[in-house]
């Protein structure tokens, strides 16, 4: 499959093709934004374990859930709202 995978398109386009059923957009916008969400993971938790648990965690959440982004803000602030929140609820077990 084609579609918008490629490296000019939006954060909210990638998001959208992921949720048409594009299987490379997630990836990109993850790629695009790995850095940012690995430092997050990590000033929120313990251990580089945890963190990389948490943002495991929070990836498979943001691919199950994408449907749900309602673009009242920003992507990269969306998937950072649930790496925040998937630390607090690994921190919880």
């Amino acid at each position: 499959m084609g579609g918008v995978a490629g490296g000019d398109a939006t954060d909210g386009e990638l998001l959208a093709a992921h949720i048409a059923g594009d299987d490379s957009a997630f990836a990109v916008l993850v790629r695009r934004h790995q850095d940012h969400l690995w430092l997050t993971a990590r000033r929120a938790s313990y251990s580089a374990e945890d963190a990389a648990d948490a943002l495991q965690d929070a990836l498979l959440n943001a691919h199950r859930t994408a449907h749900s982004f309602r673009a009242d803000a920003a992507v990269r602030s969306w998937l950072h709202r649930i790496v925040v929140n998937a630390r607090s609820t690994s921190s919880a077990c």
